[in-house]
């Protein structure tokens, strides 16, 4: 890998946790604290399937040194994940839409189009540039979810609180390790960490296991009581969350789930980009 290019621990963090927060906007069916108990196991169990792969990075080795068949191993699941994203994008759109959504199928196309170009601008501009507008995208991000979570804690009525889901927590297992499976891009980019790489691969994995639980527990408070008719709870939770009696929040929300969108998108496309420049070099040394 291109030692002069650095990523520091606040950037590689932000830069995982915008595809894990997006992937939580689009999450569909019912959610209990359950469901945040099983996420957060999944998180875990990502993080020890990580262990045995950053040992690579000590003494200064990169992932280009595992070979060719593991960074197409690490290719496969990042264009998976990127596929994952785009679709949780285009069937979250039945609910959350730009006005030329509106319109119908080309109107979702046309957005699509518009998100996808910007994520290949962003992808063009390099990994430097694209770490330095996550940290700012997921610091507005904090703000607009915090904003929501402190607004559904004052107005949410806690009988909607629900301990159980209606699938097994071994289902909701499965569900939280099919929704975090951005394990490729997280390898990656751990091989380009100016910091210790362990240290800030762990305090990626607690923030995620924080924000996912409270993300989950936020919308079970506020679209607990309509779960059976809610096929997105943390989209409408935003949605229904009412921070100023005169103002909605849907507007702010809308804004911060595009800009995810095309971050969550974007930090795989360089990722891939990353990699196939590797498999090239290592083609034609």
């Amino acid at each position: 890998m291109n030692s002069n290019v650095k990523i520091s621990p606040p950037q590689l963090i932000a830069m995982l946790l915008i595809g894990d927060v997006f992937a939580l906007f689009c999450l569909r069916d019912g959610i209990s604290a359950m469901t945040a108990l099983a996420f957060a196991a999944a998180a875990a169990l990502e993080f020890l399937v990580t262990l045995p792969f950053l040992t690579m990075y000590r003494g200064g080795r990169s992932i280009e040194a595992a070979g060719k068949i593991y960074l197409s191993v690490l290719l496969i699941f990042i264009i998976i994940r990127i596929f994952a994203v785009l679709s949780m994008l285009w069937s979250t759109g039945e609910i959350i839409f730009a006005p030329f959504a509106a319109s119908g199928i080309w109107g979702r196309i046309l957005v699509t189009a518009v998100i996808a170009a910007a994520c290949v601008y962003i992808v063009s501009k390099g990994i430097k540039a694209l770490s330095r507008a996550c940290v700012i995208s997921a610091a507005i991000g904090a703000l607009c979810v915090a904003v929501v979570m402190i607004s559904a804690l004052l107005q949410s009525d806690f009988d909607n609180f629900r301990l159980a889901s209606s699938e097994g927590f071994f289902s909701e297992l499965l569900r939280g390790l099919s929704l975090g499976s951005g394990l490729g891009s997280l390898l990656v980019f751990a091989g380009f960490s100016n910091g210790k790489v362990m240290s800030s691969v762990i305090w990626y994995f607690i923030s995620n296991i924080v924000i996912t639980v409270c993300i989950i527990l936020t919308g079970v408070l506020v679209c607990g009581g309509i779960m059976n008719i809610t096929d997105f709870p943390i989209a409408a939770a935003a949605q229904l969350s009412q921070p100023i009696a005169v103002q909605r929040i849907d507007s702010l929300f809308l804004s911060v789930f595009a800009v995810f969108a095309v971050f969550a998108v974007a930090v795989q496309g360089s990722a891939a980009k990353l990699v196939v420049k590797q498999l090239f070099s290592k083609r034609s040394s």
